[in-house]
């Protein structure tokens, strides 16, 4: 199926579901994720996805169960995924 939207009007059509937007250019489905860092998302297909800067902290936010700091919120130095 293809879609010709802006990702701001899909962000705020898909807001209160799975997908969530990481960075100015993707939108992911946040069960598909195998591994964060501060700068990266990683799914289980092995593909990459990057993270906007202003997106770590509402990730963080978004999921504080899910998600560990090692450094203070305002500056992160790694974030992992926990299962």
């Amino acid at each position: 199926m293809t879609i010709s939207k802006n990702l701001g009007v899909l962000e705020h059509e898909f807001k209160n579901t799975t997908l969530i937007r990481v960075h100015r250019s993707y939108i992911i489905n946040s069960t598909f994720v195998a591994n964060i860092t501060e700068k990266e998302i990683t799914l289980p297909s092995g593909k990459k996805i990057p993270i906007g800067p202003k997106y770590t902290k509402y990730l963080y936010d978004m999921f504080p169960d899910v998600f560990y700091a090692y450094a203070n919120r305002r500056h992160y130095k790694k974030i992992c995924l926990l299962r």
